[in-house]
């Protein structure tokens, strides 16, 4: 998605461009059956998003660059079943936050392992 804005400002004109990109995937992979799941089916999903955005400003043959800042991020994660009560989910995140005009980065990284557990202790009376 590409969005520009032009606005009229009191000595010149701003102009401004906004992109954003995401891409989604998602994948079943068949594991071995000796490995004795319950569910022989390790589901994957890859997720990618750009944004960016930049601002400019102008005023005769002057070009201020107000803004150029943005955001990059990677998400992958897998999981399957590993017993009738139990999953088990990995997964991996980078995530780069970005301002040119002050010269300013940030990335973060984080991964996770989660055992989930499901117990039911029989219907209410």
């Amino acid at each position: 998605l590409r969005t520009t804005r032009r606005e009229l400002r009191s000595g010149g004109t701003s102009e401004g461009d906004q992109n954003d990109v995401t891409a989604d995937l998602s994948k079943l992979v068949r594991l071995p059956e000796s490995w004795g799941l319950p569910s022989n089916v390790l589901r994957t999903y890859l997720g990618l998003q750009r944004i960016s955005t930049e601002t400019v400003f102008l005023a005769d043959t002057t070009r201020k660059r107000l803004a150029d800042n943005g955001r990059f991020a990677i998400n992958a994660r897998a999981e399957t079943d590993v017993a009738e009560n139990a999953s088990f989910t990995l997964s991996a995140s980078r995530t780069v936050t970005y301002d040119e005009v002050n010269d300013r980065r940030f990335t973060q990284f984080v991964l996770s392992a989660v055992l989930q557990l499901q117990f039911f202790a029989g219907e209410l009376k």
